[in-house]
């Protein structure tokens, strides 16, 4: 009878386990979201977020960075993550570089939901909370 080596059973014991881990982080961590991209809208005046719910079980959060005198900022979402009921939203704001337009603009995103989250809390690249503006 031939010897088999260890490496040959411990290797794909070792894997098996790192795929199973994998699935289960990203299977709790699943959720349905939709982005819209920032447009200019006067109407989002102040840095915050708007809470709208649209029934079906639709609800859209709109990050806005309140009112600039100059084009070229932008926001964006750069995570969104879900830990039992509880939303976690990361927004990154750019700021202009070199000659910007001058106008005021009113940069904002959108995150749209499929579930309503518990508790939801939006924060930028530096941990700053987002404050509910309706």
């Amino acid at each position: 009878m031939k010897k088999i080596n260890k490496i040959y059973i411990i290797i794909p014991i070792i894997l098996i386990i790192c795929i199973a881990f994998v699935v289960a982080h990203l299977s709790n961590n699943k959720f349905k979201y939709k982005i819209y991209k920032s447009d200019y809208n006067s109407k989002y005046k102040f840095k915050g977020y708007y809470y709208e719910e649209l029934g079906g079980d639709i609800y859209h959060y709109v990050i806005t960075s309140g009112e600039k005198t100059t084009g070229g900022y932008s926001i964006d979402i750069k995570s969104v993550t879900k830990n039992e009921n509880n939303i976690k939203v990361v927004v990154h704001e750019t700021i202009p570089t070199g000659v910007a337009t001058t106008a005021f603009t009113y940069p904002y995103i959108i995150l749209e939901l499929y579930e309503k989250p518990t508790n939801i809390k939006i924060v930028d690249d530096y941990g700053k909370v987002y404050k509910k503006i309706n």
